[in-house]
């Protein structure tokens, strides 16, 4: 990398990776997959209908006030409160 460290680095949650890159890279800021959170609200929630308006706050672009708009519609539909 020509001598740069980076800004982030996108990895799947795994504890023991996470550990090792704040150790060899304390600056860097670790950010969870999108596929993995996905699998995790899936996985923790149980709910398709969740996981779907979960990933559209995910991964569509919106102010903060219209994702917290968003966030709280999901949750109060799902009783996820």
């Amino acid at each position: 990398m020509h001598g740069k460290c980076p800004i982030s680095v996108v990895t799947d949650g795994d504890r023991a990776m996470g550990k090792a890159i704040s150790l060899v890279t304390p600056s860097v800021v670790r950010r969870l997959c999108s596929w993995h959170l996905e699998q995790n609200v899936q996985t923790n929630v149980g709910d398709s209908g969740f996981t779907q308006a979960f990933t559209h706050c995910m991964l569509t672009y919106m102010m903060e006030s219209e994702f917290g708009t968003q966030w709280l519609k999901a949750t109060e539909t799902f009783g996820l409160q």
